[in-house]
C-alpha cells in the first residue's frame, strides 16, 4: 500500500525534525510519551494502542514474509516528539464497506476527513486536523480524525480481489 507508508515517512520526518530542533524547551507530556528523552521501536501494536477495531474477519497483513503487519514507532524529548502504532491487515470485503466500518470507528474521534476528496481542508489551519498535501493515488482512501497533536488515520486500497487497509495512531507533542 503506497499511501499509508508515504504518510507515515512524512509524519516521522517532520516528527524527528520537531524533535531535534526543540528537544531542549518546556515539559508537555501525552499518555504514551513520557518526561525525560525516550525512544521506542518495535513490531508491537494492538487495537488499543490504534484506539479502534479490527475490522470484524480481517487478518494480520505482511508486505512481506519476513516483514510484521504491526509496528510501534517513538522518539521524544522533554518538549516534543512523536509515538506512531500501525497495523495493517487485509478483508475480501470491498474498500467501500471497510470506509464505511472506520468512518463510524474515526467518528468517536471527531470530524472524519476523506483525504481524496478534493475539497478537503488542506494547508496549515491551527490545531485542526488537515489533509496536508496529502492525495492518494486512484483507488486509494485516507481517512484521518482527531486533532494534528493526536491523529487516527485509515488508509484503504482494493489490491488482488483483496481489500488492504493500514491503521495508524499518531501522537506528537511540541511547544509550537
Amino acid at each position: 500500500m503506497h499511501f499509508p507508508s508515504r504518510v507515515a515517512r512524512g509524519f516521522l520526518a517532520a516528527a524527528a525534525a520537531s524533535f531535534v530542533l526543540s528537544a531542549a524547551f518546556a515539559q508537555n507530556s501525552t499518555s504514551k510519551m513520557s518526561d525525560g528523552i525516550g525512544l521506542v521501536a518495535n513490531d508491537k501494536a494492538d487495537a488499543k494502542d490504534i484506539g479502534l477495531k479490527a475490522y470484524p474477519g480481517a487478518r494480520p497483513y505482511k508486505d512481506k514474509d519476513d516483514d510484521s503487519s504491526t509496528a510501534t514507532l517513538g522518539m521524544w524529548g522533554r518538549s516534543s516528539g512523536f509515538h506512531m502504532s500501525m497495523m495493517k491487515f487485509a478483508s475480501s470485503d470491498g474498500p467501500d464497506k471497510v470506509a464505511d466500518f472506520y468512518r463510524k470507528e474515526l467518528a468517536h474521534y471527531g470530524k472524519v476527513l476523506d483525504c481524496s476528496d478534493p475539497n478537503a481542508p488542506r494547508g496549515n489551519k491551527g490545531n485542526e486536523l488537515t489533509c496536508d498535501d496529502e492525495k492518494p493515488d486512484k483507488g486509494e482512501l485516507t481517512l484521518k480524525a482527531g486533532t494534528k497533536q493526536n491523529q487516527h488515520l485509515v488508509g484503504i486500497e482494493r489490491k488482488d480481489g483483496m481489500t488492504m487497509f493500514q491503521l495508524v495512531h499518531l501522537e506528537t507533542k511540541s511547544t509550537d
